[in-house]
């Protein structure tokens, strides 16, 4: 029993925050304008906030976006976080104002202030969402194999 406590209080919490993206590094380069979290279902939620708060919100499974086609749109002064092409419509996208959820294949992000082009921000997040990759590779390859208990006749 002290055993299972010790991991419960102990050991437990430390796996989980070493699961955790760091977020930091992209929350400081969007300062406040989108704020970046995860649920509790590793999805990477992003906040837009605007002088009247919150008014978008953007879910997604990190691993699901395509790291390499992330790009800054001139047209749209935006950087475009788009879904793998076997991930079609990755991104749930509510709008608050609108009282309306969609599926979507892309997010927009508006450039940070200091990042005209959104060079370093794209760098940021190529490096979290391989980050994610990997980590769900990792938990795959230590995915336990069936045992042999249930021998099939």
């Amino acid at each position: 029993m002290p055993q299972l406590l010790l991991y419960l209080f102990v050991i437990g919490p430390v796996l989980v925050q070493a699961q955790q993206m760091d977020l930091a590094p992209v929350n400081h380069a969007f300062n406040g304008v989108v704020v970046f979290k995860t649920d509790k279902h590793e999805q990477l939620v992003m906040d837009f906030i605007d002088e009247r708060g919150r008014y978008r919100q953007d879910i997604v499974l990190p691993e699901h976006l395509d790291a390499i086609s992330i790009h800054f749109s001139p047209e749209e002064n935006a950087i475009v976080l788009p879904c793998r092409t076997e991930q079609v419509h990755c991104i749930s996208k509510e709008i608050f104002k609108l009282d309306v959820i969609r599926s979507t294949s892309r997010s927009t992000l508006p450039v940070p202030v200091d990042d005209p082009e959104g060079t370093q921000a794209i760098a940021l997040f190529r490096n979290l969402i391989n980050e994610a990759a990997s980590h769900v590779a990792s938990t795959l390859d230590e995915t336990a194999t069936p045992s042999g208990r249930m021998k099939s006749r």
